[in-house]
């Protein structure tokens, strides 16, 4: 094997030789690398390597960089056992994009019904990718006991944007409205932000879908004034600031 030098050393030589504008140019590279050997550790048969394998091919500082030559075991590893690592292979077939739809359409749709975080992980896909063969999986799932379920499925239905997505996201937006603003006054802070959240992004794929006009428009425009209120009363009586109306 090859003897290969230290990043550190690698990047000092760079600037060295070449000035500061060869930075990019050897991270770039390293990152290439580790893509590469993590793709030939997708392959073993230790479901730890397997693991550690896909937390580096995902490593956020390489999003972006999955390799084709990583589809073949990723393939593979959707069929695991583990349901970790059926969720990290699922992230990675979607941000390999497009291209290969034709073999992971149906794994994204199927992976819709697995665990909490497959089914995450394939309603992020679905979404980013327009998969629009998934609106009635994904518009069943935004209607599960769940809610960090449901509120990914309604975000890619609203990235999906064809008319029965708009319908199923709309139905979502009326079914869990009502529960979102009582959540806004929780005694739970977290709870309260997270349903403060949830109504920002409702509001957001309204108006992606131009359905800010309908009576669910109204109301979650009318929820994210609450919320704000709700936040600025929060933020006045935890930390005790007067936050300007």
């Amino acid at each position: 094997m090859p003897f290969k030098t230290p990043m550190s050393f690698r990047i000092l030589l760079a600037c060295f030789l070449y000035g500061s504008s060869a930075i990019c140019h050897v991270l770039a590279s390293d990152r290439t690398d580790k893509a590469e050997i993590a793709v030939v550790n997708l392959s073993n048969r230790d479901p730890e390597i397997q693991r550690k394998a896909l937390m580096s091919l995902l490593d956020q500082d390489q999003i972006g960089v999955v390799p084709d030559s990583a589809l073949e075991p990723l393939l593979v590893l959707v069929k695991s056992k583990d349901s970790i690592i059926r969720a990290r292979a699922v992230q990675a077939l979607g941000i390999l994009g497009s291209a290969y739809l034709g073999r992971t359409e149906p794994i994204f749709i199927s992976a819709l019904d697995d665990e909490h975080d497959v089914a995450v992980e394939a309603a992020i896909a679905t979404g980013r990718l327009k998969i629009e063969s998934s609106v009635p999986r994904l518009s069943k799932m935004s209607e599960r006991k769940d809610p960090v379920e449901r509120h990914f499925a309604a975000d890619a239905l609203s990235r999906i944007g064809t008319t029965e997505a708009r319908a199923a996201y709309l139905k979502y937006v009326a079914g869990n409205l009502p529960a979102l603003i009582d959540e806004l006054d929780s005694n739970n802070m977290s709870i309260a932000a997270d349903a403060d959240v949830v109504i920002s992004r409702i509001n957001a794929g309204l108006k992606k879908l131009g359905l800010q006009d309908t009576p669910e428009g109204r109301a979650a425009l009318t929820a994210k004034e609450i919320a704000q209120k709700k936040s600025k009363e929060r933020w006045s009586r935890e930390f005790g600031l007067n936050v300007p109306k």
